[in-house]
C-alpha cells in the first residue's frame, strides 16, 4: 500500500500547520523556511512510500487522491484532525485536494508554486517521458538541472546547493508514482466550492512552472474576499528555499490569523 509520514517540527497546538513537499524533495527541503516559522506548530510531510508490489492495487493506483488519503492516515495517527494545510508544487495540489475531501478539517489553505491548470496532452507526454528517463537514469539526473531551470536569476549559491542535496536524496520509485499521479489531475478547481475558508496563493516571481492567471483563476472560482495572492520577488519555483525569510514570515502571519480566527492555541 502507499504511506506517508508526517513529523511535528514544533510546540503542539490545536491547529498544526501541514506542508506538504514539491517533487522530488522530502521534508527536508523546508529547513531553510521554518527558521523563520519559530512560533508555528508545524508537521512536515514525505512523500508517499510504495510497499514492494503494491502499486496499482488495493485502491493504491498513483492519483493525487491516493496521497490524500496516505495523508489522513498518518495524521490520524498523531490524532490530528483539524489543519492549516498547505504545499508547494504538487503538495499545493494536493494540500488542494485535501481541502476538497475534508473541508470540516480544514481552517486554512497556503497553496505554494502549484500548476492548478487541467493536464493536456503535451504535458501528459512531458511527463511520460520523466517517467521513462527516471526509470532509465535515476531522478537525480532528471531532476539536477531544475535548480537551475526553475529557479530566478537570482538563487545565491547556498540555496542551489541546498537543492541539489535535496534532488540527491530523492527516490526514483517515490518520484515515478507522483508523476504518474500529478498526470491525472482534473477538476483541480473543485475545492474552491467544497472548501470555504481562507486561501492563500504564493509564487515566486520568476517562476516558469506556475504562472499568476493560475492563481488568478482560483480566485475567480473562490472569490476575492477569501483569496489573497502574493508574489515573492526574486525568486522562482523554490521559494521557499530561494527566498525563505519572506516565505516563512508569511506562512507563520498566516497562521498566526487563523489561530486568533479559531480561537485555538
Amino acid at each position: 500500500m502507499v504511506t506517508v509520514s508526517a513529523r511535528r517540527t514544533g510546540k503542539a497546538s490545536q491547529l498544526p500547520f501541514v506542508l506538504i513537499p514539491p517533487m522530488p524533495c522530502d521534508s527536508g527541503i523546508f529547513e531553510c523556511m521554518l527558521a523563520y516559522m519559530p512560533d508555528v506548530d508545524v508537521i512536515v510531510v514525505d512523500p508517499p512510500t510504495l510497499e514492494e508490489g503494491a502499486e496499482g492495487s488495493d485502491g493504491n493506483e498513483a492519483s493525487i487522491e491516493a496521497y490524500v488519503y496516505a495523508l489522513r492516515d498518518a495524521l490520524r495517527a498523531m490524532d490530528v484532525d483539524r489543519v492549516c494545510i498547505g504545499g508547494v508544487s504538487i503538495g499545493g495540489v494536493v494540500a488542494a485536494k485535501w481541502a476538497e475531501l475534508f473541508p470540516q478539517s480544514t481552517h486554512g489553505l497556503a497553496i505554494m508554486g502549484a500548476n492548478m491548470r487541467e493536464v493536456n496532452a503535451a504535458e501528459k507526454k512531458q511527463r511520460c517521458d520523466l517517467i521513462e528517463r527516471a526509470r532509465r537514469d535515476g531522478v537525480y539526473e532528471v531532476v539536477r538541472h531544475w535548480s537551475s531551470s526553475l529557479t530566478s536569476s537570482h538563487i545565491g549559491e547556498d540555496a542551489r546547493i541546498f537543492l541539489d542535496e535535496s534532488f540527491s536524496r530523492a527516490s526514483t520509485d517515490s518520484f515515478v508514482w507522483l508523476q504518474e499521479a500529478y498526470s491525472k489531475r482534473k477538476n483541480v478547481h473543485t475545492f474552491c466550492r467544497e472548501y470555504t475558508g481562507s486561501i492563500l496563493l504564493v509564487r515566486g516571481v520568476d517562476d516558469p512552472h506556475c504562472e499568476r492567471s493560475d492563481f488568478e483563476q482560483v480566485r475567480l472560482k473562490a472569490g476575492v474576499h477569501r483569496t489573497r495572492i502574493v508574489q515573492i520577488a526574486q525568486a522562482g519555483h523554490f521559494a521557499l528555499v530561494e527566498k525563505p525569510e519572506p516565505c516563512g514570515m508569511l506562512l507563520q502571519h498566516y497562521w498566526k490569523q487563523l489561530i486568533s480566527t479559531n480561537e485555538v492555541e
